[in-house]
């Protein structure tokens, strides 16, 4: 067992081991052990009064679902309530700190005080790089730049395995295994694209409707940073395709179809009318696209022993071309909703609860009925993101 080894006999040296099989992307190779040894650490609140043990074992708990508290930080504070000024001479603690901050929950006026503290030593010491090593340097750089929590997964990976195989003392066989992991991965992910580029050629639709975005390689890439994990393969899969759709969905409603046809293409998706006689033929097609992979989607779940995905995904079909109807005629009669009605529509056009559909189908059993349940209730979560990703998409497109 990795961590049962004798070179990880105390709390410290068990964290520090986790954070970098985890960092490295080889964490999934162990899952129960490091889920065994953190449930350990914080049932047995073990603890290190070192600051920088005392920020990474804050940081891997919160990351692994454990609210813990953040009292233990107040260590590090003066009486004035700020950070003790000769912690910032340490590089390594500094980079763990700022990065335990942005584990933080509203009202957590330390952890805001240690991004600030953080971010002023980091910045200071960065702009001489006289004072440190390359490598060093490069670390300070990446992490001001982007903290782990805000990174995407995947890509941070790739750039720790970069500057942990130069790390004086780096672990030779977890480098090695995280190597292979990568390369490994990079197949299935080729493989999956291989798949699903097949299926998009098949539809034609860069010719059948192209006043389409053709974003395939982008919405995969954005699938693979959402949910990057072997086991999570045939999320990704559906993920993609029905990204694709809402894509194009977008398109239509946005700048290609009329108020007319909208009504109308939106009407017959609420009755569910795999017959489709009255819509015009570029609809037809991309009615027909979404109804054969829901199709496939229900085939694959079915299999699975979850025969109700499918009603599911209707429904947030239908939730969402409502949802971009009443945009279109917002639009179309130059209305200005009240922040209210924008927001309740918002919710279902930024198209998360379709795309929250589509990952929780492809999770087997990890997604049972109950979580399609709570999604259709549409959540504090879902509302949160909902607003956060309606309001940033409109207010890039105001700017352009």
């Amino acid at each position: 067992m990795l961590l049962s080894a004798p070179s990880t006999t105390t709390t410290s040296e068990k964290l520090k081991l986790i954070d970098v099989v985890e960092r490295l992307g080889i964490g999934y190779h162990f899952e129960e052990e490091i889920e065994e040894q953190l449930r350990e650490i914080h049932h047995g609140n073990q603890h290190d009064p070192n600051n920088n043990n005392i920020a990474l074992q804050f940081r891997l708990l919160r990351q692994h679902g454990y609210n813990v508290p953040n009292e233990k930080f107040q260590n590090g504070e003066e009486e004035g309530g700020s950070f003790k000024e000769e912690l910032g001479s340490d590089v390594e603690g500094m980079m763990g700190l700022y990065e335990a901050g942005y584990l933080r929950m509203h009202g957590e006026t330390i952890l805001d005080q240690a991004i600030e503290f953080a971010t002023t030593r980091l910045t200071k010491d960065h702009d001489d790089d006289q004072q440190r090593e390359l490598l060093i340097a490069r670390r300070v750089a990446h992490v001001l730049k982007r903290p782990l929590r805000k990174g995407v997964e995947r890509h941070e990976q790739l750039f720790f395995i970069s500057v942990y195989e130069k790390t004086e003392g780096h672990d030779v066989t977890l480098l090695k295994l995280a190597k292979l992991s990568w390369n490994s991965l990079q197949h299935s992910y080729q493989q999956e694209l291989r798949s699903i580029t097949q299926w998009w050629i098949d539809l034609d639709f860069a010719t059948k409707l192209s006043f389409a975005r053709d974003r395939l390689i982008e919405v995969y890439f954005w699938a693979v940073g959402a949910m990057w994990e072997p086991k999570f393969s045939m999320a990704r899969y559906i993920l993609t395709k029905l990204t694709m759709l809402v894509s194009i969905n977008d398109d239509i409603y946005d700048v290609h179809g009329t108020i007319d046809e909208l009504q109308l293409f939106t009407a017959t998706v609420q009755r569910w009318d795999t017959g489709m006689k009255d819509l015009p033929e570029y609809l037809k097609l991309f009615y027909g696209a979404i109804i054969d992979v829901l199709d496939e989607v229900d085939a694959i779940t079915t299999r699975e022993g979850r025969p109700y995905c499918l009603e599911y995904g209707k429904q947030a079909e239908k939730n969402q071309m409502r949802a971009y109807l009443t945009e279109a005629r917002w639009f179309a009669k130059g209305e200005v909703p009240t922040i209210e009605e924008y927001r309740r529509v918002g919710v279902y056009s930024c198209t998360y609860p379709l795309l929250a559909f589509s990952a929780l189908a492809g999770m087997g059993d990890k997604a049972p009925k109950e979580a399609f349940d709570w999604l259709l209730a549409d959540p504090k979560i879902l509302i949160a993101v909902g607003d956060h990703c309606r309001l940033m998409d409109d207010i890039v497109s105001h700017e352009v």
